[in-house]
């Protein structure tokens, strides 16, 4: 019996359990989500998803989600109901960056990890601006959802 390989899409890497970031997925890639049994895809950025991606979602019973702001994304994301969830703009970079920058705020990592992390995952195509963006970013807005709601690995100091 073969075991078929199916990789991780371009840009992956864990946030959290059962929260992920990624590129945009190739179809190549879709068994490998498949795998993770994800409840939602967080499309962020302004490019149309692949007919192909929004398909499989249909197919796998995956919300297919495009928020409107960043307020809105993280506060999507820090609902217990919507994982396991898979983050992810064209590159796996700028967009996602920001929001898992600007998750770590919501989480009282110090800047510079915050940082650190961003260029880790950006290398050579890091942007200023997204770093600014992160650094700036007011947590006070988002509103933090009631004990039951909130995914387990959120802990508000």
């Amino acid at each position: 019996m073969t075991t078929k390989f199916s990789p991780p899409p371009p840009s992956f890497s864990l946030v959290h359990p059962q929260l992920y970031r990624s590129a945009t997925p190739p179809t190549v890639s879709f068994d490998f989500l498949t795998s993770l049994r994800l409840t939602t895809v967080l499309a962020l950025g302004d490019d149309l998803p692949s007919k192909a991606l929004v398909s499989w979602c249909e197919r796998e019973g995956v919300r297919f989600v495009r928020p409107p702001s960043m307020k809105e994304a993280l506060e999507h994301v820090l609902e217990r109901r919507n994982q396991p969830c898979l983050i992810m703009d064209q590159s796996g970079i700028y967009e996602t960056g920001v929001l898992v920058g600007c998750l770590r705020r919501l989480e009282r990592w110090t800047l510079s990890s915050i940082l650190a992390e961003y260029a880790s995952l950006a290398g050579s195509r890091s942007r200023g601006a997204n770093e600014l963006v992160i650094e700036l970013f007011d947590t006070d807005l988002i509103v933090i959802p009631p004990p039951g709601r909130l995914v387990p690995w959120f802990f508000d100091i």
